[in-house]
């Protein structure tokens, strides 16, 4: 007879659910990160509201100054 044990694990690591939970949730926000890097479907980026220029100044939207000459 020999005096192996059965493996009863460490009982240290963390369940599986949490360990699932947590790859998953990294891939979302990994691809949450990608897609606002690369502007994502349709150009949705946060650079969008930018203003093209140079000076990096955000252009006024025509309501404004339709709500400033009133």
């Amino acid at each position: 007879m020999s005096n192996l044990s059965p493996d009863t694990g460490s009982g240290t690591g963390a369940p599986r659910w949490v360990k699932v939970f947590a790859i998953i949730t990294v891939v979302v926000v990994v691809l949450f990160v990608i897609l606002l890097l690369t502007k994502g479907p349709g150009g949705h980026g946060p650079s969008r509201h930018m203003s093209i220029g140079e000076s990096g100044v955000q252009m006024i939207s025509a309501s404004v100054i339709e709500g400033i000459r009133r």
